[in-house]
This record gives C-alpha cells, sequence and structure tokens, in this order.
C-alpha cells in the first residue's frame, strides 16, 4: 500500500514538471483527514491524501482537464479499529479525465472517464489479505454560472467493476480474489460553489450512489450479490493567501451505505494545502475546470471488507 501511494505521489511530481514546461496550468493538493464511525463498528482513522490537476485548451472550442489522486489510511499506527488489533486499510489511486464545452456564456457541458484501483488491507481481517479491486466510471457533467459568484455543477454516471488485481485470500475463499466490493453502480452527483471574494470561497456537495455488492467469493460479483446503497455530502472553505500560489482549506465530508441490513455512518474532517502553478489561481482553476473526480471509495470497497463488517461474535 505504502508503494502504491509513493507510485502515485510520483506521478504527480512529473506531471506537475511536464506541464511547467507546457502551455497547461493546474494545482497540486496535500491534505491529511480524521474520520470516525457515528454507527457501524465505531473505529476512528486518518487518511493521507494527494491530487494534481492539470488543465488545458483542446482547441478553440474544447477543453480538457487531467486530475491524478491518491489517498492511503492504515490502522497499525493508529489503532482505528473499535474492536479488532488489526492492520487493515484502505489506499486508493487512479486518474481522471475530462472533456467539456461552453455551450453559451454561463453553461458548460462535458464528459469523463475515470479509473481507479481501491485496495483494502496490508494484512487484512485476521491475517486475510482483501486484495485491491479496479474501477471505470463514465459519465456526463454540467455547470451552470447562475451568478458571476454562485455556480452548480452536477455528474451523473455509471461505476463499473473491472478487475480484482490484488492477491487476497479469505476463510471464505482460500487463495482467491476475495471480493467484498461494490459491483456495477449508477452514482449522480450535485455540488455548488460560492465565492464570497476572489481569495474565499465555500462549496458544498451531495452524491447518491446505488448498485450491487459482491459477496463473500472468488468470483467476486457473479454470485452473492446484495443491493448496496450510499450517500455522501460535505462543505468546504477555501482561502487563497494575496499575491501567492498557495491556498489552504477546511473540510467535512459525510457518507452512509447500506446493504443486507447493514448500515454505516462516517464522519470525515479535513485539512489541506493547495499549490496553483504556471500562473493558476484559485478562482481561475474553478473557472475553467471545475469538474472533479466522483470519488466513493469508502462505500466501493469497505461494505462487506474486515473493518466494517461485524462478524459474528464480534
Amino acid at each position: 500500500m505504502r508503494s502504491k501511494f509513493l507510485l502515485a505521489t510520483s506521478l504527480l511530481a512529473i506531471s506537475a514538471a511536464t506541464s511547467a514546461q507546457a502551455n497547461t496550468s493546474g494545482s497540486l493538493d496535500a491534505g491529511i483527514s480524521y474520520g470516525a464511525e457515528s454507527s457501524g463498528m465505531n473505529s476512528h482513522f486518518w487518511i493521507k491524501s494527494v491530487s494534481g490537476q492539470l488543465e488545458f485548451a483542446v482547441d478553440d472550442q474544447w477543453n480538457g482537464q487531467v486530475e491524478l489522486f491518491g489517498s492511503t489510511s492504515g490502522a497499525s499506527a493508529n489503532s482505528w479499529f473499535g474492536k479488532y488489533g488489526d492492520e487493515s486499510g484502505l489506499s486508493t489511486y487512479g486518474a481522471t479525465a475530462h472533456l467539456n464545452t461552453d455551450v453559451s456564456p454561463d453553461f458548460k457541458v462535458g464528459g469523463f472517464l475515470m479509473m481507479e484501483e481501491t485496495t483494502v488491507g496490508d494484512t487484512g481481517f485476521e491475517g486475510y489479505g482483501y486484495g485491491g479491486n479496479l474501477y471505470l466510471a463514465v459519465g456526463g457533467e454540467a455547470r451552470w454560472m447562475a451568478t458571476p459568484d454562485f455556480d452548480v455543477v452536477g455528474q451523473i454516471g455509471g461505476l463499473f467493476h473491472i478487475d480484482s488485481p490484488g492477491p487476497g485470500s479469505s476463510g471464505f475463499a482460500p487463495g482467491g480474489a476475495d471480493c467484498s466490493s461494490l459491483c456495477n453502480a449508477f452514482f449522480a452527483n450535485l455540488g455548488a460553489t460560492w465565492f464570497v471574494d476572489d481569495n474565499n470561497s465555500l462549496s458544498a456537495n451531495f452524491g447518491y450512489l446505488t448498485g450491487d455488492g459482491g459477496g463473500y467469493s472468488s468470483t467476486c460479483c457473479s454470485i452473492l450479490t446484495f443491493n448496496q446503497t450510499g450517500w455522501d455530502y460535505g462543505v468546504k472553505f477555501e482561502h487563497a493567501f494575496d499575491d501567492s500560489p498557495f491556498s489552504v482549506y477546511l473540510g467535512y465530508d459525510g457518507n452512509s451505505f447500506s446493504w443486507d441490513g447493514y448500515t454505516q455512518q462516517d464522519n470525515v474532517f479535513s485539512v489541506g494545502v493547495k499549490f496553483y502553478f504556471n500562473g493558476d489561481t484559485m478562482r481561475k482553476q474553478h473557472d475553467t475546470a471545475p469538474f472533479k473526480s466522483p470519488h466513493f471509495e469508502r462505500m466501493i470497497n469497505l461494505s462487506g471488507s474486515a473493518d466494517d463488517a461485524c462478524w459474528p461474535g464480534c
């Protein structure tokens, strides 16, 4: 998991160095989050994350954006399981490509494609590794500038389970890639941002996901599927410093999901710093590249993984 996180960080650094010599702009983002479950296992955890965004003009009408991201959370240093002294954590890394155009001065439309791998567990529940799951997300997105300082963004699409590339085994599928994860799903996101002024913004988001989750089986999503529903919502405040390429942000994200009679609620508080390069600013990037990756990491794998499922006897 650590090697994958370092790989994601290296890719971001290489992309930033490349963009410095190209006609692009963008930002690098590093943050740390603390989360706790108010229902379910009542565990707590830390998340370290990095991401990078590049925006560029494809031609006179179309604009592109590429986002790379990586995050990791672990149990070994923080004992974030409420009931198990385990080392299972969660790492996610991937990339998203956006392509969009202005159909009017205040309305932008486009599409996106995201590849994401989410890995549960260094050691796993009672020594069983849960391996990785690879996903493809495709969809459409639109932004409406209601006023020069307030806009609304919407995304709609599908999330598809592609592969279980990580090694893993469990008591249910010894030697196999145990796939207690989300299978194919539909999702929709809605967000809004208000610029108090050029250096201060307040944003909110709301997301919905529904699909089938795979049971404890080496064949993953082909048998023992359960209906799964998830909700994601949050707020974020960002402040950019005068005559500086840096900004800082504070955020809250809540997400909940339910599957096969089990329900979990997570509350995550984040703080981080953002660096804008090649003359980009917080306001400029938001105007030219307002779309973000539709993350649902904690709803993809953890619904059936060791840290969240209340196993017999817990």
